[in-house]
């Protein structure tokens, strides 16, 4: 009898491994396209908006959303979202773009605005990326992150080509690369900062994820990627948490990867459906220690409904799943696949303990068990 009483106490510990959802409604601003979010300690997220343009701050408690700045025409459509507090930095950087048509004049204007943040957040600057690349129809600043000494970089989805702003404001192109086209469709999407300095970006259209090493001459490998079930990631916006493992969005799933190699390859250890069909962002919220993922329909014939979706992790599952990184180096990123123990080193595949196990399986089968184990008594 004890026996059986320890096993469906074990029974209730594993089922409830996975995450548990929360979903909130944001649809009250017409034509909302929430395209990017990231979190202000004591603000909230703060979000971009494709569609109606601004920025959004939504309370992670309540789902409640409210403007929170818009500047005028500079910020008629924005994407990408980035806080910035290191470095004695108190800022909010966000990626603007011009619409192609049907949606907009099309062109290739649009930059990247650094917006000082305070008791009145005011811009205080527009970095123009409108001539910086190879010749396309138009650009289309996508997402964007910084790193320790302040510089920006920024994906450029329909020109193949990543950004780089200095901390004195001079905009340049980092990185080109051909193996990125995908002609009037969208290529490279989110940006991420590894612990050794180097980045990785996404590629939607052809569900990849790419590492660009940052110091010396960038230059791109395509992360080898294993596990996933056969899901087709098609990732958006991607975001490491301070666990070690990266998360990124996309098709109606949030995807936990986690590298033993510095992300020169990586592992899919978890799959977590969300509600929404069309998630676009990630982001952490510290205050709480939960995630949460933004919810758009893009320009389909019904636009909405958007939301902002709470995503939990047991601790104990992250804990065999992820690796905490390393304290961020004060010294110049290391070439990516470095002998160094200072990389995103995370559990390998063998270590996951609900990889590729939806919560509603995890539930059908407690009830399974638990039928079967009160049979006993």
């Amino acid at each position: 009898m004890q026996s059986m009483r320890a096993l469906l106490g074990l029974v209730l510990v594993v089922s409830f491994a996975c995450a548990e959802l929360a979903y909130y409604n944001i649809t009250t601003v017409p034509y909302l396209i929430p395209e990017s979010m990231d979190y202000v300690s004591g603000t909230g997220f703060i979000m971009g908006s494709l569609g109606s343009g601004g920025t959004f701050k939504v309370n992670a408690t309540t789902g409640e959303i409210s403007v929170y700045l818009f500047t005028g025409n500079d910020m008629n459509h924005t994407t990408g979202v980035q806080y910035d507090n290191r470095g004695g930095r108190n800022r909010l950087l966000v990626c603007s773009v011009v619409l192609p048509p049907p949606f907009g004049p099309g062109g290739t204007a649009g930059g990247v605005l650094n917006i000082a943040l305070g008791a009145s957040p005011s811009l205080t600057a527009f970095y123009d990326t409108s001539a910086v690349g190879p010749a396309v129809p138009f650009r289309f600043c996508n997402d964007i992150v910084t790193d320790v000494a302040g510089n920006i970089y920024a994906t450029d989805s329909f020109g193949s080509q990543i950004w780089k702003i200095t901390p004195g404001g001079v905009v340049s192109q980092f990185i080109h690369d051909t193996r990125w086209d995908e002609p009037n469709n969208f290529a490279l999407d989110g940006i991420e900062l590894t612990s050794n300095g180097n980045l990785i970006v996404s590629h939607i259209s052809h569900s990849e994820l790419w590492l660009v090493t940052t110091s010396g001459s960038p230059t791109a490998t395509k992360i080898g990627i294993t596990g996933g079930a056969g899901v087709t990631m098609a990732p958006d916006g991607i975001y490491f948490g301070p666990h070690g493992c990266l998360y990124t969005v996309g098709n109606g799933n949030v995807f936990r990867l986690a590298s033993s190699n510095n992300w020169l390859n990586a592992t899919v250890v978890q799959i977590v459906p969300v509600t929404c069909t069309t998630p676009t962002a990630f982001a952490y919220d510290a205050d709480v220690d939960s995630y949460y993922v933004s919810c758009s329909n893009n320009f389909g014939a019904t636009l909405g409904p958007y939301a902002i979706e709470k995503v939990t992790f047991a601790a104990a599952e992250t804990a065999a799943l992820c690796t905490p990184p390393p304290p961020t180096p004060s010294s110049s990123a290391v070439s990516a696949g470095s002998s160094s123990s200072s990389g995103d080193n995370g559990s390998s595949s063998s270590s996951a303990t609900c990889n590729m196990v939806t919560g509603h399986q995890y539930v059908l089968m407690f009830l399974v068990l638990c039928f079967f184990i009160l049979q006993q008594f």
